[in-house]
């Protein structure tokens, strides 16, 4: 999906169920499925929804962020430099990769950040070390809990500490 690059006044994005769209297209910095849609604040994430590129939604105004348990792939960028107010980010279990500056420079700061869930464990086997990088945020995310099979996960702990940031933060694991 591409094309509603720079769409000032889109809002809202909803998707009939039974939807077929596997990946937002990001190609660059230029060509992006969202990217500076500065008035988004709600984009439904449909079941279908494996990958999302490059770019997709840089500094859109994103309030609520519910990612589809099926998500497999988040881009570099993808998430850059949101101002909609986002405290908490969810990443569902079947997450494989981050890659970097996934969710950097986010203006207001989250402060809370899960991977997986109960009945969900996280599968995340790379993650960038600049996937929550920025001026913004890495000096205020407070806690980072993930869900796992085997807590503690050693891989997932050694993958969430070489995270880039300015303070520490609490990483805690429980049982998925």
């Amino acid at each position: 999906m591409s094309g509603f690059d720079n769409q000032l006044k889109l809002t809202h994005v909803f998707h009939e169920r039974g939807t077929s769209l596997k990946s937002l297209i990001g190609t660059g910095t230029s060509d992006a499925a969202f990217r500076e849609c500065t008035s988004l604040e709600y984009f439904e994430m449909p079941e279908s929804l494996r990958e999302i590129q490059q770019y997709s939604f840089r500094n859109a105004k994103l309030k609520i962020l519910n990612f589809n348990k099926g998500l497999i792939a988040i881009g570099k960028n993808a998430f850059a430099g949101m101002t909609g107010g986002l405290s908490l980010i969810h990443i569902p279990g079947s997450v494989t990769t981050i890659d970097g500056n996934a969710f950097a420079w986010h203006k207001p700061f989250y402060s809370y950040v899960q991977f997986g869930g109960e009945g969900d464990p996280t599968q995340i086997t790379s993650l960038t070390n600049t996937a929550f990088a920025g001026n913004y945020n890495t000096d205020v995310i407070s806690e980072i809990t993930y869900y796992s099979n085997s807590v503690p996960d050693a891989n997932v702990v050694d993958l969430l500490s070489k995270l880039d940031r300015k303070a520490d933060f609490n990483i805690s694991g429980k049982q998925a």
